[in-house]
Order: structure tokens, then sequence, then C-alpha cells
């Protein structure tokens, strides 16, 4: 729902466009977004081409609320809370995703992509930085991250 700031802005580049005479959808969008407060992992999911049902879960782990065994227990619906793949943590977001030495291994076969061509333990504010280039590599290695979380 418009906002009567907004509709005066949307009015004043309205007025500036037919003096013109050239109309820009871009520019109006560009009122409209102006003051909306974004969120971090904004591109992450912009422009991924993985399935929607893997970027549901991207963004469940965005927003910390990816059901974990931690959590579940929590809610006093399981009483164990060891890590299905290792066995030997607590299977909260962080371990279950980033820590664990399986997933890590994971994540440490993406990392040895020739466009990536990092060596360092990886994490979601990397994953953040990493997904806000522009250029044809974003798309697959979005859609890999994506892909990534909802395998594991």
């Amino acid at each position: 729902m418009a906002r009567k700031v907004d509709i005066g802005r949307i009015s004043h580049i309205w007025n500036i466009m037919s003096t013109q005479r050239k109309f820009s959808m871009m520019q109006v969008y560009e009122v409209l977004i102006e003051d909306r407060n974004r969120v971090d992992w904004y591109h992450m999911m912009t422009h991924n081409f993985a399935r929607p049902r893997a970027k549901v879960i991207m963004w469940l782990v965005c927003q910390d609320r990816l059901p974990t065994k931690t959590s579940l227990k929590h809610f006093g619906l399981l009483q164990h809370t060891n890590c299905e793949f290792c066995n030997e943590e607590e299977e909260d977001l962080e371990h279950l995703m980033f820590n664990c030495k399986e997933t890590t291994s994971i994540w440490q076969m993406i990392l040895s992509w020739p466009e990536i061509k990092e060596n360092r333990k990886i994490d979601l504010n990397w994953i953040k930085r990493k997904t806000k280039g522009k250029g044809w590599k974003m798309g697959p290695l979005k859609a890999t991250i994506a892909e990534v979380f909802y395998g594991i």
C-alpha cells in the first residue's frame, strides 16, 4: 500500500518525466524503494536459480529459523541433540551448516572452484558478502549455496 510520501515523490518524478516526454519505470521503482531497508541476505535470494524448496531452506537459515535438534529440544520435541552427521556436538544451526566436519568438507569442495579460490572457513557472513557481486558467475554460485543448504 502506497504511503502519502510515496505518492508525493511519484508525482514529482512523474512531472519531471512528463516535461521530458520520456517515461522510465526504473525511476519510479527507485522512488518507491528509496527508503526501504534491505536485509543483509537480500543478494543471496535475488536472481537465484535454485529450486524454490532450496531457496526456502536458505531463507530459513538466513532468518535463523531452521529447525535443528537444539531448537526442537527447546520445544520439548526431542531429547537428544547430537549432530546427525558427526554425533559429536550439539546440532545447532551454526554447527550443522558450517562447523560439522562432514558439512565442512562439502563447503571446502565449493571453495575449491577456480572462480572462488579462497582458503578460509566458510560461514553465513562470508556467503552474504560473496553473493553481492554481479555477473554470470553469481547465478550458479547462489544456486549451489541454496542447494547445499537444502541438501544438508
